[in-house]
């Protein structure tokens, strides 16, 4: 790697995921809606529940001719949020860290900002964990975010300032 000044380094890092829209959709159009609510409640943050809940039930009154636009969109945030999780790899994201925000139909996401926990062992040798990160430590962070959709598949690409692992340098 090129030697840079240290006031230009900067830790970007990428993600990105690709979902097939086909198995969102059945998971929209089954018979049995059991397991709809769980999947929201697992990949959707507390604060975009309320949104897609909202969609779902617009699906469930008009009918299935909806299913294709809703299982599109699900399934772009669903690759945004894997695709977030690849760009943060240093840190240990839940899907609930992630939350992606509509800007005038450009997203974009923020990710709340669980400390970097170092693994438990460097060559074999035990390491102690950190102690739990301060309200400061635990910030957001906004990252850059593209979906695209095309007939069965949504991907995403999302782009982050990871300044988790520091030994890096």
């Amino acid at each position: 790697m090129p030697h840079f000044p240290p006031h230009l380094l900067v830790h970007l890092s990428i993600g990105n995921d690709i979902v097939h829209i086909p198995r969102i959709r059945r998971l929209l159009t089954t018979p049995n809606k059991r397991y709809i609510d769980p999947f929201v409640r697992r990949i959707f943050s507390p604060e975009e529940q309320p949104k897609v809940f909202q969609k779902v039930g617009i699906l469930e009154r008009g009918g299935l001719h909806r299913a294709d636009s809703l299982a599109q969109w699900m399934a772009g945030r669903f690759a945004a949020k894997e695709a977030a999780i690849k760009a943060m790899s240093s840190r240990k994201l839940t899907w609930h860290d992630i939350i992606i925000h509509d800007d005038k139909r450009k997203p974009y996401i923020t990710i709340r900002r669980p400390p970097w926990v170092p693994p438990s062992s460097v060559d074999g040798e035990s390491v102690s964990t950190p102690a739990p990160a301060s309200p400061a430590e635990t910030d957001e962070i906004v990252a850059q975010l593209s979906i695209s959709h095309d007939e069965e598949y949504a991907t995403a690409v999302v782009l982050a300032i990871d300044d988790g692992d520091e030994s890096q340098d």
